[in-house]
C-alpha cells in the first residue's frame, strides 16, 4: 500500500475547516473554498468537500442541496480522512 502519511494528517486537520462559518451540510463545501484560498493543493481540499457523510453520489448531493458532483471517495488517503472523523 502506498500512502501519503504528510496527505492524511493534512486533510485532517484540515476536513472541518469551515466549521467556522457553519456546522451545516454544506460545511464541507465551504471547507473546500476556504482551503483554496490558503493555497491549500487539490488533494487536501478534496478531501475537505467529500468528507461529508463518508462520501456522496449525485443524486445524493442533490437531495441535499449541495452543488451536484460526485463526492465519492476515490482514494485510500481519503477513505482513511473520513471514516477516521
Amino acid at each position: 500500500m502506498d500512502l501519503d502519511l504528510k496527505l492524511i494528517g493534512r486533510g485532517a486537520l484540515f476536513h472541518d475547516l469551515g466549521k467556522a462559518k457553519t456546522h451545516e451540510i454544506e460545511h464541507g463545501k465551504i471547507d473546500a473554498e476556504m482551503g483554496k484560498a490558503l493555497g491549500l493543493p487539490e488533494e487536501i481540499t478534496a478531501i475537505m468537500e467529500k468528507h461529508i457523510r463518508g462520501g456522496l453520489t449525485e443524486e445524493e448531493a442533490r437531495e441535499l442541496g449541495l452543488p451536484v458532483k460526485d463526492y465519492t471517495l476515490k482514494t485510500l488517503d481519503e477513505k482513511i480522512v473520513i471514516y477516521a472523523d
